[in-house]
């Protein structure tokens, strides 16, 4: 009896490595919540600035904007041509124009920042080196320009990314939806 069970513990002390390594290479190929989300930061660059253009001479921003808080808080002056001009409070949230040719003077402006939430879920393809990534971010770190447009800093914004399994790692692909 004893020897029985002595080979029967030889047979699992033996057999027991080899299976726990077929197990850890096999998740080796996936990807976990965490892993994505941090590859999703690191090269989607987590939080961006979100932005929103001023038209310095049109006539609907301008009235819009006539003694809203960024008025009366000082931010912006509506001038008697009924032009909008920042002042030096509005400077630490002035932006640079994004790449576009306007016809009319703007201004960027930071509104916040969208920065990621969480991963919601994860759907591995081709042998698990492509993984479809569904995440959340959230608008945060509202600035006065972007509580004058009614961010809500409460409600996440749904993407999907794809992300693809090379030799040194996980990469996103492509754009998220």
């Amino acid at each position: 009896m004893f020897k029985k069970l002595k080979s029967i513990m030889k047979t699992i002390v033996l057999t027991l490595p080899i299976f726990l390594f077929c197990c850890e290479s096999c998740q080796q190929h996936g990807i976990s919540k965490r892993q994505a989300f941090d590859i999703l930061k690191k090269d989607l660059k987590y939080p961006k600035d979100l932005g929103y253009n001023i038209y310095l001479n049109d006539p609907e921003e301008t009235q819009k904007l006539k003694n809203s808080l960024l008025e009366t808080e000082g931010f912006i002056q509506i001038s008697p041509s009924k032009t909008v001009n920042f002042t030096q409070k509005a400077e630490p949230y002035k932006l640079s124009p994004q790449g576009t040719k306007f016809t009319t003077p703007n201004q960027r402006v930071k509104t916040g920042e969208d920065d990621l939430e969480g991963v919601q879920g994860i759907i591995l393809q081709n042998d698990n080196k492509v993984a479809l990534v569904d995440y959340t971010t959230k608008h945060v770190r509202l600035t006065p320009f972007g509580q004058w447009l009614g961010i809500d800093s409460n409600k996440p914004a749904h993407h999907r990314a794809m992300l693809s399994l090379y030799d040194d790692g996980w990469r996103v692909q492509g754009e998220p939806q």
